[in-house]
């Protein structure tokens, strides 16, 4: 999603664009030469951005230095990130823009709620507008495919291989989140309150 994101930006003349990711920078892939990346870590359980020469810059400073902010961070349901609380809306920028990509509602921001294309966005705070289209790829159509297909052509003889070929990469093995009508992510089974055992009934 983040290098979708990327590529939408640069293509309607946007830079200074900072890419913070909480694997390290330097493990960062084809990484594009306009784009600052720097990893996003948790200290003393304030999120900080730390760059390649390992200065800290507080998350909530480069937010309230932000034009855009595009939030493209898979959460854990368990206990997601929050980027700033209830009563920090002044942190932002007057006019600022959020495109929450990954549209978890109440996660990384406390109004996070994913909108329509019928109804892009609202407004919160002191001007900021927010947008959480779930379907935001399927209008960015072009960059979404080429990344997407990118990231899965080097597992395709495996998928196609079938189910014992699954098991031997670990990338597909670890990918499968319901096997033969049962659960295996625990995260799935805790967030929709239900069982452990199959058929994964809902706990009262």
């Amino acid at each position: 999603m983040a290098r979708g994101a990327i590529h939408a930006l640069h293509s309607r003349g946007f830079n200074n664009i900072l890419v913070l990711t909480r694997r390290p920078s330097h493990l960062v892939a084809d990484k594009h030469p306009d784009v600052y990346f720097s990893t996003l870590k948790s200290v003393d359980g304030a999120l900080y951005a730390v760059d390649s020469s390992q200065q800290q810059t507080l998350l909530k400073k480069l937010i309230s230095e932000a034009d855009l902010i595009c939030n493209c961070v898979l959460q854990d349901t368990n206990g997601p990130i929050m980027y700033v609380q209830a009563d920090e809306l002044g942190l932002f920028k007057k006019n600022a823009m959020i495109v929450d990509i990954s549209c978890d509602k109440g996660m990384g921001f406390p109004f996070a709620e994913p909108t329509t294309f019928g109804d892009p966005v609202f407004t919160v705070g002191d001007g900021i507008t927010y947008y959480s289209v779930d379907h935001t790829p399927s209008y960015l159509w072009s960059a979404a495919s080429r990344e997407i297909s990118k990231a899965l052509l080097p597992y395709l003889p495996a998928v196609m291989a079938g189910q014992a070929a699954w098991d031997e990469v670990s990338e597909l093995r670890n990918a499968i989140e319901i096997r033969d009508g049962k659960v295996l992510n625990e995260n799935i089974l805790r967030f929709q309150h239900r069982d452990a055992e199959y058929p994964h009934r809902y706990r009262t």
